[in-house]
């Protein structure tokens, strides 16, 4: 990640020759200029397409353009040298450094410009600046050669910028990197904060040209270099906060191609659209729900990106989901976890926050869950609300395992890294599979569904939305720590939960079983189905004996035996 904070400090070249450290020439004791008299430049701009040919900064940037867009590799160079403004180019090379920057020559109503510069014959590093207003300087986006959103900078009128940054910055999380600054000079080249002559440029009393500018950003403390193209990541390298970083105005105007027309145009870089990255309402402009989208994005790996982007309904209704959720992290959470369960031939139900295994879904159970969620049963709403709507940080996933040896009908994981508790239907199981009865498929759901909440009231000491009155919680922790320790051959949710249930939870599911058989029968008859998974706990605490259980069971056969079948049988 070191590099990622190298980019920070690249882009900010942008057009004209460099300094490097305190040891170039200075030329602070200038004389100021005459204040009446406009700034006249003495930078040179323009480049010939034979030393575009020769340099090695262009070729590399080209090379991996076409790589990253996957293009044919017998499209000439020429396809993209005739895209480019050689005119109002930069181009500036010495034994430290080669720096091009020139714009391109697009068909829409803005600005672009390829940014790449070698250091020391080894890396060369490239990046798009887009300007939305050809206009305006002050405001402009940075992106990789890749297409990659990395960066929004915004100057002030006193010439100092603001930075968005779209980018995972590991250093800046971890409390370490170094910072850097960074001054432009105004047209003439001459007047800059890092020469203390920046108030002798004209710019400040009849607006001529353009103002020196200045920025303080984090870089890495190491010098190790940025991501670059045309060779290995880490290459060259600038030495952390020794000094200041000198660069010239941007020329160009986004001037529209001349020899090409526009269904020749290469999208993304010089179409009508601008193609910003993230830019979803094609307006050139990336809004807060648009750059936090971006973040996300590059939080993925490569496969994960490809999938989510080739995904449209899953790239939608992500999008949609985090910007309901103000992108929060509990949010970037849920969606990260449903993008790998999609990618396995999963899916997620973004509405209510729930994810599928690609082995639940068309199961019986599937489609009983359904039901308990379309019907609105009372417990499981009440049960599932705290996995919903930021109201905690965990989520629930369903799938399924085969393991004959297990005697559990269902298993409801801890908390997995990204609070996503995974509720497991064991369908080797008797009676589990597609032709059991929904209604004992419901009271599983709801037992299972009950530990995933008690997972969460441990987890979080009680919080809400729908805490245990404090005696419950005190005996139900307890329980835990009493049943914490080797000698116990279940973990310690799984004894203490199971404990809690059997004394408390017997009534408030048989009620739920009920209310999703249609309220059919007296709710002795559906008791039966609340004990399932709890027989023994309830036995060893003197909660039910054994006739009693047989006397349950037999009332249940009112249930299972009358005429009304689910939608799910």
């Amino acid at each position: 990640m070191k590099n990622l904070n190298f980019l920070h400090y690249c882009y900010l070249f942008l057009s004209a020759f460099i300094l490097f450290s305190c040891e170039e020439e200075s030329i602070t004791d200038k004389e100021p200029q005459d204040l009446n008299k406009t700034e006249e430049k003495i930078m040179d701009f323009g480049v010939s397409e034979n030393e575009l040919l020769k340099s090695s900064t262009f070729l590399n940037s080209f090379k991996t353009y076409k790589k990253s867009q996957n293009l044919n590799n017998d499209i000439p160079i020429n396809n993209l040298i005739n895209r480019l403004d050689l005119n109002n180019a930069y181009y500036h090379k010495d034994k430290r450094i080669e720096v091009l920057n020139v714009p391109f020559k697009t068909f829409g109503n803005y600005k672009r410009v390829l940014f790449s510069y070698t250091k020391s014959n080894k890396n060369t590093n490239s990046f798009i600046l887009t300007y939305p207003d050809p206009m305006n300087d002050s405001e402009f986006y940075v992106s990789n050669i890749e297409g990659e959103l990395l960066q929004r900078v915004n100057f002030d009128q006193n010439g100092h910028s603001t930075i968005e940054s779209y980018i995972f910055n590991t250093l800046e999380k971890n409390g370490e990197g170094c910072t850097e600054t960074v001054y432009w000079v105004c047209t003439s080249g001459e007047h800059s904060y890092e020469y203390e002559n920046a108030g002798d440029c004209t710019f400040w009393h009849d607006s001529s040209g353009t103002p020196p500018r200045v920025s303080t950003f984090p870089i890495d403390c190491f010098g190790t270099g940025g991501l670059g193209t045309g060779g290995s990541e880490g290459g060259g390298g600038t030495d952390g906060g020794t000094g200041g970083v000198t660069s010239g105005p941007t020329g160009g105007d986004g001037s529209t191609p001349p020899s090409l027309t526009p269904e020749e145009c290469l999208e993304n870089l010089d179409c009508e659209d601008c193609g910003l990255p993230m830019d979803l309402n094609k307006d050139c402009n990336v809004s807060y729900d648009e750059a936090h989208f971006a973040t996300f994005l590059e939080s993925l790996n490569r496969n994960e990106k490809y999938s989510l982007r080739n995904n449209t309904r899953l790239y939608e209704s992500t999008l949609s989901y985090l910007i309901s959720k103000n992108h929060t992290t509990d949010s970037r959470n849920f969606s990260y976890s449903a993008l790998l369960a999609v990618m396995d031939g999963g899916d997620v139900d973004f509405e209510n926050e729930i994810i599928k295994d690609q082995s639940f879904i068309g199961i019986k159970a599937d489609c009983v869950l359904e039901e308990l969620i379309n019907t609105g049963n009372n417990l499981f709403k009440r049960t599932s609300e705290a996995f919903t709507d930021n109201r905690s940080k965990y989520r629930i996933k369903f799938t399924t395992y085969n393991e004959s040896s297990d005697s559990a009908d269902a298993r409801t994981a801890m908390p997995d890294s990204n609070n996503v508790i995974e509720i497991r239907i064991n369908i080797n199981r008797t009676g589990l599979a597609n032709n059991s009865n929904a209604i004992d498929l419901a009271a599983l759901i709801l037992h299972e569904v009950n530990h995933a909440e008690l997972h969460r009231i441990h987890l979080s000491n009680n919080s809400g939305p729908n805490p245990l009155p404090t005696a419950k919680f005190e005996w139900f922790e307890k329980l835990w720590r009493l049943y914490d320790n080797p000698l116990n051959s279940e973990p310690p949710q799984t004894t203490s939960e199971h404990y809690y249930m059997s004394r408390h939870m017997i009534d408030p599911i048989a009620y739920s079983v009920r209310e999703y058989d249609k309220n059919l029968h007296n709710i002795e008859n559906y008791l039966f189905f609340a004990w399932q998974g709890l027989e023994e706990y309830g036995k060893s605490s003197g909660q039910i004996t054994q006739q009693e259980l047989n006397d349950l069971a037999w009332l249940s056969n009112a249930v299972t035996h009358d005429s009304y079948n689910s939608p799910c049988d």
